[in-house]
């Protein structure tokens, strides 16, 4: 069982080293890691999920369901419940998730993805109705892609994000 426990810390360690590691050059200073690391699932990181930051279409079409990434947008839109309730413009009245895009303005369910905001630190730094000078900004978010909101995104298991330099 000791044998076990020191596994999983190392194991720990080894992931959050690996999540630091996702400072790239067009990231600003503006970083944040969020305390919502573990769900009680096991995923596994391996170094490709923070080497490389996928965009939203390579995110849709490219990386299976259950891995973990990261990927980057724009801020277009917020939503609660399904994508069908999704809010394009201001004012917004959801801080249950925002919707990033490829494109600034995009307005199409299948062009988003869905970014759950679990805690309240993330609704408070990152949810348009409290934040609607987010809109438009470029973010970026490391963690597992699941399906969320009817629309593929992150939910709960977000290791980090930060934004992004235009």
């Amino acid at each position: 069982m000791k044998l076990y426990k020191l596994f999983f810390l190392v194991l720990c360690a080894l992931f959050f080293v690996n999540c630091e590691k996702s400072v790239v050059d067009d990231v600003d200073h503006k970083r944040h890691k969020t305390e919502d690391v573990d769900n009680g699932e096991s995923d596994s990181v391996d170094s490709s999920a923070i080497s490389h930051i996928y965009t939203i279409a390579e995110f849709q079409h490219d990386i299976p369901e259950g891995k973990v990434v990261t990927v980057s947008g724009y801020i277009v839109g917020a939503c609660s419940k399904h994508i069908k309730n999704a809010e394009w413009e201001y004012p917004f009245t959801y801080d249950n998730a925002i919707l990033l895009a490829d494109d600034r303005g995009e307005t199409s369910p299948e062009q988003v993805i869905a970014i759950q905001l679990a805690s309240k630190l993330l609704k408070e730094e990152l949810g348009l109705k409290s934040n609607p000078d987010n809109y438009g900004k470029k973010i970026f978010f490391c963690g597992v892609k699941h399906k969320y909101l009817g629309v593929f995104g992150i939910k709960k298991n977000i290791y980090d994000y930060g934004w992004m330099e235009e």
